[in-house]
């Protein structure tokens, strides 16, 4: 007999799983959903309140209404000219800002994608960055003198 606390163990491993990435195919695959996911947001924030319907929106950008729920579904991955036809088409933008993100802390990320450097070069809009390695540290100190 399957219990509740059963289900609720695969559960937990399935998330788990799904979250902690093994391979580094796992992990660009659900940094590009995360990332769809963000986009796709701010996207339905504006035709909510714009009062758009998805049906709307793919006749905006000249597709298929089951093309558009999908995207929405997570079935399909968005592509940048699939974006650029949203954002015209809504005449929004997207403001995109750079920071360390919480996954390259993890001191295990390296076993999982070969040759990676936690140190490696992070360039910030407006902030000086602590992460670049001496090398570039140097040849940032001439750029910017």
């Amino acid at each position: 007999m399957i219990t509740n606390s059963d289900n609720e163990q695969k559960i937990s491993h399935l998330f788990n799983d799904l979250l902690n990435p093994k391979t580094c195919a796992e992990l660009v695959s659900l940094e590009s959903r995360i990332l769809m996911a963000r986009f796709l947001h701010v996207i339905e924030t504006v035709m909510e309140e714009r009062g758009i319907k998805k049906k709307d929106l793919a006749k905006m950008i000249n597709t298929s209404p089951s093309f558009i729920t999908q995207l929405f579904r997570g079935t399909k991955i968005i592509n940048l000219g699939t974006l650029a036809k949203i954002k015209l088409a809504l005449e929004i933008d997207f403001e995109i800002k750079i920071k360390q993100d919480s996954i390259t802390q993890n001191a295990g990320l390296s076993a999982i994608v070969p040759n990676y450097n936690v140190n490696y070069p992070i360039a910030i809009v407006g902030e000086k960055s602590r992460k670049y390695p001496q090398q570039s540290q140097q040849k940032r100190k001439k750029l910017e003198s």
